[in-house]
């Protein structure tokens, strides 16, 4: 059985569960928030704690029980005495290793039996992602006392119980039963707060149409935007006509009558704006409401009317290259495994060109890595690492060891999906092993990033330990400047342009003629990597030389000119350093075919007498 090695399986085993190697321990998922619907009928408030999901907690080991649970305190229930919960939503890991179906329960007292059963099909519920639950009977909030609230569920070996990054932590009022004994999630060391949340709403209202979805991409580029959504008669009235309105920031609401409708109470309707949205790079609130029920104007219930949502749209898209990092150790056996058996030299030289790779090599287990760096410490915690090997790509992480065959597929569509940022990179070495990265970013997409750049060594040695791995790739030596990265304020149509330094001297660098440097940059809200290059190398040819040679027409389409490069030697690189065209000792006026480039940003390497320089080249189709 393959086993993943966890700080917490290591750390608190002894000291906390004592329950004979059956830890809880967590991998990051990132779910975000809740999907943009609404299910019952009347519910108008959310009871929680929690963010974003973030992560999931369970056990890789062995099967388990757990039921996991939020207590919803008098603080927050006494303003909804005399209403009801109506729904519970929550985030779980996947649902085919749950034995049998979930079980909702309600407790007033967590040592007595529930206030509240209801059973869920595991067939009704989506693995990683969020679900709603809609209560088969209401539960009636007939007093301000406590109340706990979640699920139960018999596990086999997996990560189940969604959680938030911990980050605004609430103690006292996360709880969770693992084989049958109660803990208290920061007493037991997962100082994280549990994905549940409580809907609540009231009586059945006569005449109450609202938004229940609302159907638009996060991201998407310029131009004609149709605008969907879905809308529901929560009210006892049947719904024959009503009006779907949407606003775009502050601009002219856009309305239309949806006539011919015959929705009895739960039933629903998904609409299409005849009128779309005309959207023009930038980032926007989107507002869409239902008003005028059955043309008598306002409902009873005004406060579903409304779904909002943010999105950004793009002025364009090109090329993505995603990013893996992986975390993993030399004195780790189940790193041996998954490095020898999926996440190996045949996949990445299969794959080469569809990737960027940055590996950090852990202090765990004991002894730990010897060319473990506080760097790379630092990326652990950054995205909650608790367990070694663990692999995320483009920042997030599909269980990559427990479902190794979800690496091939999830690779392909990270570099089929869209990137939004074009992104090139060179740097140089001195003498004494201080490094010079001269970053450049064209920006299709408007937000606050940070770009990181790491410094890694293709192959080493030095590092051998106790697994049976006697060669490491791709091993991070050094962040610069830092692993907190440099922030990178972006606006379509301004190119950003950095210099990032740092020394390298003093680390743990085998041969100084096998580095690679990878630039990334990411959102640290989603921990989305949004996109990565490598850099490539220069060695000297002088700002006056690099000035009077000229790239014209650039951006180019079909063809592009190079005048005053007389001699030299030019190769053309795209976002990964590999030479997509090459030609040498070119004349004074020499002209590339660029026909059957894509549409993005490529690097013109000149070299001369053993020294190289980089202009910029940009192709538009």
């Amino acid at each position: 059985m393959k086993t993943k090695l966890s700080l917490l399986g290591l750390f608190l085993f002894s000291m906390i569960f004592n329950l004979q190697a059956q830890i809880l321990y967590s991998v990051p998922s990132n779910g975000g928030a809740p999907a943009q619907t609404r299910n019952s009928q009347t519910v108008t408030d959310w009871l929680h704690y929690d963010g974003d999901n973030y992560t999931r907690i369970g056990n890789q080991n062995v099967a388990y029980t757990i039921g996991t649970y939020v207590k919803l305190t008098s603080t927050l229930l006494n303003p909804h005495v005399g209403r009801q919960i109506e729904e519970l939503q929550f985030y779980i890991g996947d649902i085919t290793k749950v034995n049998g179906d979930l079980e909702i329960r309600f407790y007033s007292d967590l040592s007595s039996t529930p206030v509240y059963t209801q059973t869920v099909a595991t067939s009704t519920l989506t693995s990683m992602d969020w679900n709603t639950v809609v209560l088969t009977t209401p539960y009636q909030i007939a007093n301000g006392n406590d109340l706990y609230v979640g699920y139960y569920v018999d596990m086999q070996p997996g990560y189940f119980s969604g959680a938030d990054d911990g980050s605004n932590f609430v103690t006292d009022v996360n709880y969770f039963f693992f084989n049958g004994t109660q803990y208290e999630n920061g007493s037991a060391g997962l100082p994280y707060n549990w994905n549940i949340r409580a809907g609540v709403g009231g009586a059945t209202a006569a005449n109450d149409c609202g938004m229940s979805a609302l159907a638009l991409d996060d991201i998407f580029v310029a131009g004609s935007q149709q605008i969907s959504g879905t809308l529901t008669n929560y009210g006892s009235t049947t719904l024959t006509q009503v009006d779907v309105n949407y606003q775009i920031n502050s601009g002219a609401t856009v309305t239309e009558t949806l006539n011919g409708l015959n929705l009895a109470t739960g039933d629903s309707h998904t609409f299409t704006f005849s009128t779309p949205w005309n959207a023009t790079p930038g980032n926007y609130n989107v507002d869409v409401w239902t008003s005028n029920f059955n043309g008598n104007g306002q409902d009873d219930v005004a406060a579903n009317d409304h779904m909002t949502k943010t999105v950004q749209v793009a002025s364009q898209t090109t090329q993505n290259l995603p990013i893996f990092e992986e975390f993993t150790s030399s004195t780790c056996p189940p790193c041996a495994g998954f490095n020898s058996n999926h996440f190996n030299s045949a996949f990445l030289s299969s794959n080469l060109g569809k990737y960027t790779l940055v590996k950090y090599q852990m202090n765990w287990p004991q002894p730990g890595d010897t060319y473990y760096t506080a760097e790379g410490g630092d990326r652990r915690a950054y995205y909650g690492v608790t367990g070694v090997p663990t692999l995320l790509l483009d920042g997030h992480n599909d269980d990559f060891f427990g479902t190794p065959s979800n690496i091939q597929p999830d690779l392909d569509a990270a570099y089929a999906a869209p990137a939004y940022f074009d992104m090139s990179a060179t740097y140089t070495m001195d003498a004494n092993h201080g490094i010079s990265v001269n970053v450049s970013i064209e920006p299709y997409l408007n937000g606050d990033y940070t770009l990181h750049c790491a410094v890694v060594e293709k192959t080493t040695t030095g590092n051998v330990g106790s697994n049976g791995e006697t060669e490491f790739y791709n091993v991070m030596m050094k962040m610069v400047p830092d692993a907190n990265g440099t922030n990178a304020a972006l606006a379509i149509g301004q190119t950003f342009t950095t210099t990032l330094t740092a020394s390298v001297a003093g680390t743990h660098v085998e041969d100084w003629n096998d580095l690679e440097v990878v630039v990334f940059l990411q959102d640290d809200n989603s921990k989305n990597v949004m996109q990565s290059a490598k850099a490539t190398e220069t060695s000297g040819i002088s700002d006056e030389v690099l000035n009077n040679i000229s790239i014209y027409p650039n951006p180019a389409t079909s063809s592009v000119y190079i005048k005053g490069a007389e001699n030299m030697n030019v190769e053309v690189l795209n976002i990964t350093g590999a030479v997509i065209m090459r030609k040498d000792d070119i004349s004074n006026m020499e002209q590339l075919n660029t026909a059957n480039l894509s549409a993005g940003m490529y690097l013109i390497k000149f070299t001369q007498n053993n020294k190289s320089g980089i202009k910029k080249l940009m192709i538009t189709k």
